[in-house]
């Protein structure tokens, strides 16, 4: 364990133990009791934080492991407050009804400082003003730290919307929250911090975002800003998939073809998606998807007439059909 630490950041330590038996028991265990200090509780890990209250052990538990097995243990602590903490380092193993047989034990005494929160400026915000419903928008935030000091962050701040959350990659982030990337540590100054994903909002509407700098209260839960840019981002429809339009005439062809007439209440059809008739032989469709189709016309006592076509640009196609006779 290093000591002396600052207050309220992360501090990394590791444990190692060794199975030297194989007696009957139900696990061996590698961890610590939090003995002594100025404050009810420590918290273990700041990314899932759970708290450490005195005389209360935490570490882990091997179920089933032989000798000569190496236990680590290397969960950080974050101390709450500054003054001097003891942390009891310890190794045994868990009886058949749950009791905790300590068979080493290592008493470490911890200096903990104030807390000095670092200072973040923002160096880079590109958010985009505008984005459709539920559709990944790419954003990029980076920071500086400016001064010294314990847990400098940058991040995504849901301020307002009328949505309770919004998500970010495959995190949901609630209103008034933030998206953090930083360090729960102390950083030197001119350290760098970018944030580079994608958010998502899940209807229209107007939502306001900011992109954030400044440190993490870890025993509060809590982002102070140093710095903040809001962005407001209108969230619309999406435009409609671009369509086009078909148009055409239906001839009827007799004696070998020498003549043709357009041919009126023709029935013609693009696949199974479109159906029209034939007004003095003249056809159209609209609000065509894009694709390829199978265009068709037909008529008592003709032949159907059919022919492959491709629309591929949203603007009006032209496509002429000629009917000829059954034989008789």
């Amino acid at each position: 364990f290093p000591s002396p630490v600052m207050a309220n950041t992360e501090v990394s330590y590791t444990l190692r133990g060794h199975i030297e038996s194989d007696e009957n028991v139900a696990g061996w265990f590698l961890g610590m009791f939090y003995t002594s200090g100025p404050s009810d509780f420590i918290i273990l890990d700041a990314s899932q934080p759970s708290k450490l209250y005195v005389n209360h052990f935490g570490g882990t538990v091997y179920v089933g492991y032989q000798p000569c097995t190496t236990m680590t243990y290397n969960r950080p602590i974050v101390f709450p407050v500054e003054g001097s903490y003891t942390i009891q380092a310890c190794a045994g193993y868990v009886t058949k009804d749950n009791n905790f047989i300590v068979e080493d034990a290592y008493n470490v005494t911890i200096e903990v400082q104030p807390f000095n929160p670092a200072s973040v400026s923002l160096t880079t915000v590109e958010i985009p003003t505008k984005a459709y419903p539920n559709q990944p928008l790419p954003f990029k935030i980076a920071g500086h730290v400016d001064s010294a000091g314990g847990n400098p962050f940058i991040g995504l701040y849901y301020k307002d919307g009328p949505t309770p959350t919004i998500t970010v990659d495959n995190t949901t982030v609630s209103k008034g929250k933030a998206f953090l990337n930083g360090f729960a540590t102390v950083k030197d100054a001119c350290t760098s911090i970018e944030l580079t994903k994608n958010v998502a909002f899940p209807q229209t509407g107007t939502y306001t975002v900011s992109a954030a700098a400044g440190y993490l209260d870890i025993v509060n839960e809590v982002f102070n800003t140093t710095a903040e840019t809001p962005i407001t981002v209108n969230v619309v429809s999406p435009p409609p998939p671009p369509t086009a339009t078909l148009t055409g005439m239906v001839y009827e062809k007799y004696l070998w073809g020498l003549i043709k007439k357009p041919s009126t209440n023709a029935q013609v059809s693009l696949d199974t998606i479109k159906e029209t008739s034939t007004t003095n032989g003249y056809y159209e469709i609209t609000e065509i998807p894009l694709g390829s189709y199978t265009l068709k016309a037909s008529k008592p006592h003709f032949k159907t007439a059919e022919t492959k076509i491709t629309l591929q640009e949203a603007k009006t196609y032209t496509q002429d059909l000629q009917l000829t006779l059954n034989p008789i």
